[in-house]
């Protein structure tokens, strides 16, 4: 017969007294114990900090010893500033910004420059709190004109649309996995690129006053590998398929994720004769880190994320333009309320003028990820929480539930041998080795806390994570949460982790409400939902796409956009480095389905709206966009919900034609009414550029 255990681990504030729990939150301290209970003071992580007071002083240095700031926040106006930037006369009352850090009160012996002591970053007054990042994964010819962005026969030449441009006068940045930047959808007719830039995050972290990992790849170095002999991604450097968000093997196959997405915004057409939706704006894009998927404690990719949001529109404050950034990226778990440190930065961005973002919903509403009820007192409640056989990752399980009242739980683990065990899970915050017999064959960690200023008042959030490592004994097994509320009724939520090469499940109480991936929750983007617009009847919500709303009830998503059998831009097949460039008749196009290929149509309308409102653009936030196309979308006998919100629908499916011609009414004052319209200094420039080399053209390593 079997035995399941808890063992707590080593996380008591005594022998980590300069471990500030109220400033770190529990996460971030689990992180710590783990690394001091396995022998590891060393463990580096990246982090947000929340502080008083600006990271770089008069002379652009980092204000602390080890500090490796990047772009910084400015948290009431969303004023962005490069690395390196000298402190601004105007000190603000707070600053967002990410660093990486020791998980350890002070640094080893061997500590280097570009990575502070946690307990030293704590012991500063003027930090308000220090939060771990989040995990993040990935997620044309009739959808165009399905969305009335125009005719797909003007393939490969700038149109009018509605009366606007085709997205010139606009940036479309996006942060992903693969750009094939030799793709003729990416190049102008004289065969330049119409990249601005890419960062390629990957590669040992930049010199102190620089990019805080990895080069920024500028226009000139792009076109000049472009027009090298031979092969042009050994030229420059960066392939489109290293550092793939999988393997190299998958985006060999199928093309790289960031190639699709880019090219449904703002290809133009040139190979595959279907342009996206914005084929005139300026394009930049952003490499993700690779990581270690298999590992849930790589949580460092939400980090650079913000810092991929944060170099686009600073990118594009510093040529005066507008900017829209696409984060076709999602998981499961997390709070569902807009409370991440990811949504949280987000938010901060979005408060200067002439930026949007969008996000995709997920497309986790029909695998049973989700599951809600009310517990109540003396009436177990239980979910069977299925496991795949020959399951290679770990699977994670994250409950919450609001209040004060006590919700007890237990977990029963898969009958062995004609017996089943179960253990009750504490209360008390903290983290814990889930153990079967003498072997650790998972985590369960505990906490009971919001973020530092995030809440208020709210009540509190507990939260208890279930994490099983990977079990390849070749049998499917169930396990089993039983809830039972107190003297009155708990509701709960509780979300499975992402994993899609073996998904586990709820076999008992899933529901498809509540599944929006974990950036949809934050109200200040654009969330996307997908619809199939192949259907030949109506126009239905694909079954996948992630419903709302969010867990404290808020309407998302904010609309739904073709998703389904879209064909856009296919990246290289094979090694370049064996064969110089592109091999003739190749195909240039590929089809993908899900919400990472509904959000890009919606990321080039809104460079659209850019485009169509001159120098107005500047003065629009990306929640009057947001509002505009809710306002305006289609709803009518081909999308059979009532009218308003829907949890699958959103507020309809995306009509540009019809927020363009809404777009000159809405402006402040309306576009008719202004002459010679100008842009105030202050709107134009929501951001503070660098020294030279911080972010811009001499940045290039």
């Amino acid at each position: 017969m079997g035995n399941l255990s808890l063992q707590r681990v080593a996380d008591d504030s005594g022998p980590l007294p300069w471990l500030d729990r109220a400033k770190a939150g529990p996460r971030l301290a689990m992180m710590v114990a783990r690394a001091q209970a396995r022998a590891r003071p060393d463990g580096i992580a990246r982090v947000f900090v929340r502080s008083r007071r600006f990271p770089f002083d008069a002379a652009g240095k980092p204000i602390l010893p080890g500090l490796d700031p990047g772009f910084v926040t400015d948290l009431e106006t969303g004023e962005v500033f490069a690395p390196g930037t000298p402190a601004p006369a105007r000190a603000a009352a707070a600053y967002l910004y990410t660093t990486r850090v020791l998980l350890a009160g002070a640094a080893p012996r061997h500590g280097g420059p570009g990575c502070i002591p946690l307990g030293r970053l704590l012991a500063e007054q003027h930090v308000d709190w220090v939060r771990e990042a989040q995990r993040l994964r990935t997620q044309l010819d009739w959808s165009t004109a399905e969305i009335g962005a125009c005719d797909p026969r003007a393939a490969g030449r700038t149109r009018d649309v509605g009366g606007a441009c085709a997205g010139e006068g606009a940036i479309i940045g996006v942060a992903d996995y693969g750009v094939d930047f030799a793709h003729a959808n990416f190049r102008d007719a004289e065969g330049r690129t119409r990249l601005l830039a890419i960062w390629d995050q990957n590669g040992a972290p930049a010199a102190p006053g620089g990019l805080p990992r990895g080069r920024a790849i500028e226009r000139a170095e792009i076109d000049a590998a472009l027009q090298a002999p031979g092969c042009p991604y050994a030229a420059l450097g960066y392939h489109p398929h290293d550092n793939y968000y999988t393997d190299r093997k998958a985006a060999d196959q199928e093309g790289a994720h960031g190639t699709h997405v880019l090219d449904i915004a703002a290809g133009n057409g040139a190979a595959t004769g279907l342009p996206g939706v914005a084929p005139g704006a300026e394009l930049v894009f952003v490499q993700l880190p690779a990581f270690d998927w298999k590992n849930p404690g790589d949580l460092a990719q939400g980090a650079w994320v913000y810092e991929a949001a944060a170099f686009i529109f600073e990118r594009a404050a510093r040529a005066r333009k507008p900017a829209v950034v696409n984060l076709s990226l999602t998981t499961n778990t997390g709070t569902h309320d807009g409370t991440n440190p990811v949504e949280l930065a987000l938010a901060a961005l979005l408060r200067a003028p002439g930026r949007a973002v969008v996000v995709c919903a997920g497309n986790e509403r029909s695998k049973r990820i989700h599951a809600a009820g009310l517990a109540q007192p003396g009436a177990p409640q239980s979910l069977a929480w299925r496991q795949p056989a020959h399951d290679s990752i770990p699977n994670q399980l994250l409950l919450c539930h609001e209040g004060e009242e006590a919700l007890a739980l237990t977990l029963a683990a898969p009958a062995k041998e004609g017996a089943a065990c179960s253990v009750a899970l504490p209360e008390a915050d903290g983290e814990y080795s889930l153990r079967w017999q003498d072997r650790t064959i998972g985590t369960v960690v505990t906490r009971g806390a919001r973020p530092p200023g995030v809440a208020g008042a709210a009540p509190p959030l507990r939260q208890v994570a279930v994490t099983l490592l990977a079990d390849m004994d070749g049998e499917a097994d169930e396990w089993r949460l039983t809830l039972t509320a107190g003297a009155q009724p708990v509701a709960f939520h509780a979300w499975i982790e992402r994993d899609d090469p073996d998904q586990s499940w709820f076999a008992t109480s899933a529901a498809p409400g509540c599944t929006l991936g974990s950036l949809a929750s934050c109200d200040e983007v654009i969330v996307v939902g997908a619809y199939d617009a192949l259907a030949p009847l109506h126009r239905p919500p694909a079954t996948f796409s992630s419903e709302g709303p969010t867990r404290d009830g808020r309407a998302k998503p904010d609309l739904i956009a073709p998703g389904v059998g879209i064909l856009a831009a296919r990246s290289l097949r094979g090694d370049p480095r064996q064969a110089g460039g592109r091999r003739r008749g190749r195909p240039e196009g590929t089809v993908g389905t899900g919400t990472s290929q509904a959000a890009p149509h919606v990321t080039g309308a809104v460079a659209l709206l850019f485009a169509a409102a001159g120098n107005w653009a500047l003065t629009m936030s990306g929640t009057f966009l947001r509002d505009l196309l809710r306002e305006t979308a289609r709803r009518d006998t081909l999308t059979p919900q009532a009218a308003g919100w829907d949890p699958h629908a959103g507020c309809g499916r995306l009509a540009v034609r019809a927020a363009l011609d809404a777009l000159p009414g809405r402006l402040d004052p309306p576009r008719e009414a202004m002459a010679a319209p100008t842009v105030a200094k202050e709107a134009a420039l929501a951001v503070a550029p660098g020294p030279a080399g911080a972010a811009g053209e001499a940045a290039a390593e």
